[in-house]
């Protein structure tokens, strides 16, 4: 036997904004079928943020894998990703990252800073 929820009536979707379990549960199955569609796709990675459980295993990442940028060719093939070496440096705080310009092009954040700049300026 299957419970069936009430429908919610009239005022309370209204006041709520709610179309009820069914509506919300339609909604999240919808979701859940565009973000499969767009983790199909491959995109471009700009930077990875890694965590780790001790301090101790950060520094000994850090001291094995960083190196001179022109010994890049002379880096062990196990650092490497995809034919890429990989670039580790230690990271700035969380809280001081902006997390939502990580992958705008260095053009954009040119742009954005003469323009910040001009306004500043004339106004």
């Amino acid at each position: 036997m299957v419970l069936q929820s009430p429908k919610p009536n009239m005022l309370s979707r209204l006041l709520c904004c709610s179309a009820g379990p069914k509506g919300l549960y339609d909604k999240i199955q919808a979701m859940d079928q565009e973000i499969e569609k767009w983790a199909d796709h491959p995109y471009p990675v700009s930077s990875v943020f890694v965590t780790f459980e001790t301090e101790e295993m950060q520094r000994r990442v850090l001291k094995a894998m960083t190196y001179p940028k022109l010994c890049k060719g002379y880096v062990d093939s196990k650092y490497n990703f995809d034919g890429h070496v990989l670039e580790v440096t230690e990271p700035d705080e969380p809280s001081s990252i902006r997390w939502d310009d990580l992958d705008e092009s260095k053009i954009v954040s040119v742009a954005a800073i003469f323009n910040l700049v001009n306004i500043s300026l004339f106004v």
